[in-house]
């Protein structure tokens, strides 16, 4: 009886207390990729069919705990949806169909495993490994890609038109394809970490780089008010960078993401 009750209490207790910025942040990250702060609640349906999201429940989970600091389940955030807009509002749509389906070629009849966006920075992090002379990688890993000079000079969608459906696509969803990322892995976290390490390779600074990831304009001088303390943007960025050489370390052995924890 007091495990109902304590557990009712802490799902109850949670949505009562979570504060309505994070309620927000929610549905601001669900439709905009950068969290438009002009989204609420009331005017989302107007602004937004659902099938315009941009994220996936899954990808919120990454996108607030990374950006906000915040944690929140899947469950949770399905919850908050469901009670403040619809059931349907709920569900999951990527590249305009209802998740379970997003993947699916009707043309070719053929299943992704991930999405496609996932395969695409794969491809980026390859090309940034064989770009790096410090770094080298096990080709043999990768037989059906084409190769060092054809991934440096395709560009993706070409390349991934022409070799999607050898190395990554199965007729049955329950097949195992030639390649596939590891489980687990998070849109927006490998999207920052590479956006902030080419940042990086272009010789910004970190502080350049965090107005950068806060789409503040670019400047030269860095000016006298600080938006966090140098240590906190020091550590931020740092934690980027640190996860993007270890995609870097796990791509030259065929893996991607990997195990990013040594």
């Amino acid at each position: 009886m007091w495990k109902l009750v304590i557990s009712l209490f802490c799902y109850w207790g949670y949505n009562l207390f979570m504060k309505p910025s994070i309620q927000e942040k929610i549905i601001q990250y669900r439709y905009s990729e950068n969290g438009d702060s002009s989204i609420n609640f009331k005017n989302v349906r107007k602004l937004y069919p659902h099938h315009k999201m941009v994220r996936t429940t899954d990808e919120l989970v990454d996108t607030l705990r990374i950006r906000h600091k915040v944690k929140i389940s899947k469950e949770d955030i399905k919850k908050i949806l469901e009670k403040k807009l619809s059931s349907f509002r709920s569900l999951d749509f990527t590249d305009g169909k209802i998740s379970r389906y997003s993947r699916y070629d009707k043309e070719t009849k053929t299943w992704l495993k991930c999405r496609k966006v996932i395969y695409g920075f794969w491809f980026n992090f390859l090309k940034l490994a064989e770009s790096d002379k410090t770094k080298k990688v096990d080709w043999s890993k990768y037989k059906g890609w084409g190769g060092s000079k054809v991934i440096l000079n395709t560009h993706f969608e070409k390349w991934f038109k022409e070799r999607k459906i050898e190395l990554f696509s199965v007729k049955n969803p329950k097949d195992k394809p030639k390649y596939i990322p590891t489980v687990g892995c998070q849109k927006d976290s490998i999207i920052t970490s590479y956006k902030v390490y080419c940042k990086k390779l272009e010789g910004m600074k970190l502080w350049q780089i965090e107005n950068y990831l806060r789409g503040i304009p670019h400047q030269e001088s860095r000016p006298r008010k600080k938006y966090r303390d140098d240590k906190d943007i020091l550590s931020g960025i740092n934690v980027y960078v640190r996860y993007a050489k270890k995609i870097l370390d796990n791509v030259c052995k065929g893996e991607f993401p990997g195990k990013l924890k040594n």
